[in-house]
């Protein structure tokens, strides 16, 4: 997962200059989320002035749903709305194939999107598949590719067993009670992702 963590560097070390978006990829519990929120933790302790704005695409979904709700008494709703997603510096965008079938939404995101990089604006998404199998519109598949797609793999056993280590130091005062053969049966045996390794240890 070189390539990934790379290029986040970079784009925390200078938004919007070298990846415009970055769109981060792989299966679920493999700390896609952990890594963009980190771009974004990074780019504020460097500029505290930066607007940050994480949002997930089911948050997005409502948020623009309740702007355009005929039921909402507020006149200004969906200007609010465009105000408070346009006024980012950096927008994090968590589990973008959630847009699916949400075509009003799809569109909408559109337009953010192309307003955010014309104003050079740093955007980062984060999917379980690459851009191009997303079942979205095919306009904004065109648009993710822009940049950089960067995937992350599941971690090998000598990862996961480091991983494991690390986990217990939070977990357990004294990490030394748990041998090394109890790491490597657990990091053998659950194999999938970070989330399910860490579930394991909470409840050995």
């Amino acid at each position: 997962n070189r390539e990934a963590w790379t290029f986040s560097i970079k784009v925390a070390d200078s938004p919007h200059v070298t990846v415009n978006p970055l769109y981060i990829f792989g299966d679920v519990g493999l700390g896609k989320t952990h890594l963009m929120t980190a771009i974004g933790h990074y780019i504020l302790d460097n500029n505290i002035n930066s607007n940050i704005i994480y949002t997930t695409a089911q948050q997005y979904t409502e948020d623009y749903f309740n702007a355009t709700n005929k039921n909402n008494k507020n006149s200004t709703a969906l200007e609010d709305f465009n105000n408070f997603y346009r006024s980012a510096d950096v927008l994090l965008v968590d589990d973008i194939q959630f847009l699916k079938d949400k075509v009003k939404t799809q569109e909408e995101f559109f337009k953010l999107f192309e307003y955010l990089h014309e104003k050079n604006k740093q955007i980062v998404i984060t999917s379980d598949r690459p851009a191009t199998e997303l079942d979205i519109m095919d306009r904004l598949k065109s648009r993710f590719s822009w940049g950089i797609p960067v995937d992350i793999r599941k971690p090998n056993f000598e990862l996961r067993k480091n991983i494991a280590r690390k986990k217990l130091a939070f977990l357990i005062s004294d990490p030394s009670v748990v041998s090394d053969e109890i790491l490597e049966y657990i990091s053998t045996n659950f194999d999938e992702n970070v989330r399910e390794l860490e579930g394991t240890l909470r409840h050995f």
